[in-house]
């Protein structure tokens, strides 16, 4: 007698296919369909190995001030109390012993012997008793030949650092700028917060120091910076450039797209322009409509009005898009838009859920300032 098992394939085809069979019929397949690529877009396999790979094996601090190549190996304590000047203990290693001397330790010098490398740790702490606070902040104590090794992040720091600037190399290729000029940042709301901040701030910089130096009054002294923008903006434009009306620090204009083709036409932007006129950021595709926006032809306009708001004493007219419904979809390049600042994405390019945003090759640096 054999046991019953489980019929194969052709068996459970033939049953399913003679007449007044009761075999079920299996449901059909479900398929997902994802139609939200402007939100956000999966990662490639070949992004998720390199984001895995960097964080296994270049974990380490890439703006770190470690030494590095040096035949010495370095240990750097910080006084973070404000109180005394950096502390740098170095040792030379040798088959059976350590020898560190400490710099500059309030103007003393304190040569140490130290015979084994447990009492390396001992010392620091005693230091550390006596001469607190401070970090330390890279340690590596220890010689081949007995032994006594700690690890370093300096290797991991400088992994990260050539990874960072491979990165900054690749992007100005794409879109047409200098690694120089890219900045990361932590997302697309940042970049354009950064922006936006930046030139309301250079522009009371740039004006209070006139106000105190010329002759004859500015033509927009005592005016608050004017902004240009659509009113189809992603709400990481819209809100801050809000707030900032809310709080009496700029003025806004916010045009209208049009009713026949949905975009913001280069006319009705030339035309809101105001003497205290500073930034026009126009996205560059919408992310709601897909509509591409006339950003190059606005650029080109701006800078034609730009001679003449010169001559005129009036200050230039800065020129942001955001780009990051574009990227990966249509040619982005900012010698082709002419734009001062751009910003792009990665998560919405089968990239790096961060997000940079670099300046334009213009020979010039823009009004960047931390916030």
């Amino acid at each position: 007698m054999e046991a019953a098992g489980p019929r194969s394939r052709d068996a459970r085809g033939r049953a399913a296919s003679q007449p007044g069979s009761r075999a079920e019929k299996s449901p059909p397949e479900s398929r997902k369909v994802y139609m939200d690529y402007n939100a956000t877009t999966p990662l490639e396999p070949e992004a998720i190995q390199a984001m895995t790979e960097a964080m296994q094996e270049a974990w380490g601090n890439p703006s770190s001030p470690y030494p590095a190549g040096d035949s010495r190996r370095h240990t750097q304590i910080r006084d973070v109390g404000g109180r005394g000047p950096m502390w740098l203990l170095s040792h030379y290693q040798r088959p059976s012993s350590f020898y560190l001397k400490a710099f500059s330790i309030f103007n003393m010098h304190l040569p140490l012997v130290v015979k084994m490398a447990p009492a390396v740790q001992a010392i620091t702490v005693i230091l550390s008793k006596l001469f607190h606070p401070f970090i330390l902040l890279s340690w590596r104590v220890g010689s081949e030949a007995d032994g006594h090794s700690f690890p370093s992040p300096v290797a991991p720091g400088r992994k990260a650092k050539e990874i960072i600037n491979a990165a900054r190399e690749n992007l100005a290729k794409m879109i047409g700028g200098r690694p120089q000029d890219m900045i990361f940042t932590s997302g697309g709301t940042e970049s354009n917060n950064l922006v936006i901040h930046s030139v309301v701030k250079h522009f009371h910089k740039i004006h209070a120091a006139v106000g105190d130096t010329a002759e004859h009054p500015s033509p927009v002294e005592g005016a608050l910076p004017h902004i240009i923008t659509c009113t189809v903006e992603h709400d990481s434009i819209r809100l801050p450039l809000e707030h900032l009306v809310e709080e009496q620090v700029a003025e806004v204009t916010f045009v209208p797209v049009s009713k026949v083709n949905g975009q913001a036409e280069a006319e009705d932007i030339l035309a809101a322009v105001r003497p205290a006129t500073c930034l026009v950021t126009i996205m560059l595709a919408n992310n709601e409509t897909g509509v591409i926006m006339p950003v190059p032809e606005i650029s080109r306009r701006v800078r034609a009005l730009n001679q003449q708001r010169a001559a005129g004493g009036l200050p230039g007219v800065l020129v942001h898009t955001d780009a990051a419904q574009a990227l990966g979809k249509r040619r982005v390049d900012v010698r082709d838009l002419g734009v001062d600042f751009l910003t792009i994405v990665g998560h919405k390019d089968r990239e790096h859920p961060d997000d940079c945003r670099p300046w334009e090759e213009a020979g010039r640096r823009g009004p960047h300032f931390a916030l």
